[in-house]
């Protein structure tokens, strides 16, 4: 077979982005060549989001434009994968012919082949929902900087009544410690400093395996790895939340003293209902002790609002939750009643208008704690990594160890004619001068 020009499509979230540079991988095993723009591209591959219904809408428009691309000549083979595929099966391959291949998340190792197959005039549709996960995933990363996502687990073992990803993603399968270790050695060879392990619960890792999470021992042996600067996760789910874990992180410095808790609610009614244990004073007890073992922790959390029949009174006790941990950053989301969710069946939804009203609130009060919390590090000395460097104007920016790739504040720094700039992949001593919620001004250390 002629080696076939790829471009890939990278729609949602980092475990969908990991997907993509494994696809690349065995893209390149198979012979053919990952393009960076579409118009180099003889063939695209648009890797979905089909959480929520916004992501779907987004999805459905990209896969458009670029079915408009081929209609036009532009491309000659249009794939679409992920979970919208597996979500959506029948409806997305009769109302869009123009696409050459549906495939669902359980297919990624079979692109070469499925590529293959569609060269030829075939279409192909498969919708195997658990993704085989071999000892060896290739990978090609398309996305350069000094920090990588490395994906775990794949698959869910909860079942949450507002969500669908088990049902699109199945359930929980861990990768072998080994497995991961490999990976990330691999990744530090090529000059990663950072690694972001990601799963839909991460803390869950290896519970599949055996009884026991075998996070914090995975924590420990890539801990060892030379070369690796810092290890960030994501996803830790508080019930999960142990003293084992805890003193993992501080034990090793490489772990970064950061926790994203997605806890959703605080009502225990509402988490009831939600399929997840906890209450307010759990919670607020679980962040005392996280705070107890790593005194410098950043925090970070998602919280749903307008779920189905959420009251005036549950909500006022989660802005007085929020405003008594005080979060680093936090992301909230309004509730969508999504097709095949227990909660979308539920009585007394929530209006639209009362959701937006209360996202609003959440979000001014998180405003006015992110920005608190950010003065308070004017002063102060961090490490920080250097992920872009513009020469024109002289500055670099990066991030601490306090905020993850992508999701959290920026750390900026303008340089001084003599100072020479870092490189991408450095960690400099940086002394923050001013600070908001999203954005914090730095000067690099002189002489350091």
């Amino acid at each position: 077979m002629a080696r076939i020009n790829v471009h890939i499509v990278t729609m949602g979230c980092a475990k969908n982005s990991v997907d993509s540079e494994n696809m690349a991988g065995y893209l390149r095993q198979g012979g053919h060549r990952i393009v960076a723009h579409v118009n180099e591209a003889d063939a695209v591959i648009i890797n979905t989001c089909g959480f929520i219904q916004p992501a779907v809408e987004e999805n459905i428009e990209t896969i458009l434009e670029l079915a408009h691309h081929k209609n036009e000549g532009h491309i000659r083979l249009l794939l679409v994968t992920g979970c919208l595929t597996q979500r959506y099966q029948t409806e997305l391959v009769e109302e869009l012919p123009e696409v050459d291949a549906f495939i669902g998340t359980g297919d990624y190792h079979r692109i070469a082949q499925i590529l293959a197959t569609i060269s030829v005039g075939e279409r192909y549709c498969s919708f195997n929902e658990e993704l085989t996960l071999p000892e060896q995933l290739p990978r090609v990363r398309l996305a350069k900087g000094p920090s990588a996502y490395v994906k775990i687990a794949e698959g869910c073992p909860r079942s949450c009544s507002y969500c669908i990803i088990p049902q699109i993603r199945g359930r929980l399968r861990s990768r072998s410690v080994d497995s991961i270790i490999q990976e990330v050695v691999d990744l530090t060879e090529q000059g990663v400093k950072e690694i972001v392990l990601v799963a839909q619960d991460t803390t869950a890792y290896g519970l599949d395996l055996q009884k026991e999470p075998l996070f914090p021992l995975l924590l420990n042996e890539l801990a060892a790895i030379e070369g690796l600067h810092w290890i960030r996760f994501l996803y830790a789910y508080p019930e999960l939340i142990n003293l084992p874990l805890l003193e993992v992180m501080a034990s090793q410095p490489k772990i970064c003293a950061y926790l994203d808790l997605p806890l959703q609610h605080v009502s225990q009614r509402i988490l009831k209902s939600m399929g997840r244990k906890g209450s307010a004073d759990e919670y607020i007890n679980l962040i005392r002790t996280i705070r107890q073992y790593l005194p410098e922790v950043a925090l970070r959390s998602t919280f749903i609002l307008g779920y189905p029949d959420e009251t005036d009174n549950e909500f006022t006790q989660l802005l007085e939750f929020i405003d008594t941990v005080k979060f680093d950053n936090l992301a909230a989301f309004l509730f969508y009643p999504e097709k095949g969710a227990r909660a979308a069946e539920m009585p007394n939804q929530v209006s639209l208008e009362v959701a937006r009203e209360r996202f609003r609130k959440l979000t001014d009060l998180q405003e006015v704690i992110s920005s608190e919390l950010a003065q308070q590090r004017i002063g102060t000395t961090t490490e920080v990594l250097v992920e872009t460097v513009n020469v024109a104007e002289y500055s670099f920016s990066g991030r601490s160890y306090r905020e993850a790739p992508e999701i959290d504040a920026l750390i900026i720094c303008h340089q001084s004619p003599e100072q020479k700039l870092p490189r991408v992949g450095e960690f400099i001593p940086v002394r923050i001068m001013a600070a908001d919620s999203q954005v914090l001004l730095g000067q690099q250390v002189k002489g350091v």
